[in-house]
């Protein structure tokens, strides 16, 4: 439980990210010119697949690339197009979402299987949040415990690689 995070706080209960973490991810992202509101919180939802307490799912090739979803990307370009990016505009610069997603260095799940998508309604409901509580986790939930070692693993393996 991060009760701290500022951004991406659809994510605190459930997410192993710190908002340290994310200050610094959001510090090098540099904005779309023009960029309307709508394509900046899908920009935003995108950054914060760090957060996701499931993002274990959304790797390929051993924990290197994070895999987006095909129309998570599609929906990012949709709502950027108009935004420009070294003086051009992102819609002519990548004609598809699969195209943007790349230059960001993410791979693509044309199946929409195993990959990250957001899109701005993840309700507390969500099946795959586990059981919802004011109370917080059930710690006693092997689903819990497992996201649990997952996120430990993720920050060993980071620090290791540092």
């Amino acid at each position: 439980m991060q009760p701290d995070l500022r951004n991406c706080t659809w994510y605190r209960e459930r997410s192993c990210c710190r908002q340290a973490e994310l200050e610094s991810i959001f510090k090098k992202v540099k904005p779309l010119q023009g960029a309307s509101e709508n394509c900046m919180r899908h920009l935003n939802y995108m950054i914060c697949w760090v957060c996701d307490p499931l993002q274990y799912n959304f790797y390929s090739n051993g924990w290197r690339r994070l895999k987006m979803c095909a129309s998570f990307c599609d929906a990012v370009l949709n709502a950027c197009k108009d935004a420009k990016l070294k003086g051009d505009y992102v819609g002519v610069l990548y004609p598809t979402g699969a195209e943007f997603c790349k230059s960001r260095r993410f791979d693509v799940a044309l199946n929409d299987k195993d990959c990250f998508s957001y899109n701005g309604r993840m309700p507390r409901s969500d099946p795959r949040w586990g059981p919802s509580s004011n109370a917080g986790p059930d710690l006693e939930s092997f689903s819990y415990l497992f996201m649990l070692f997952l996120c430990i693993q993720f920050y060993h393996r980071r620090n290791v690689l540092l």
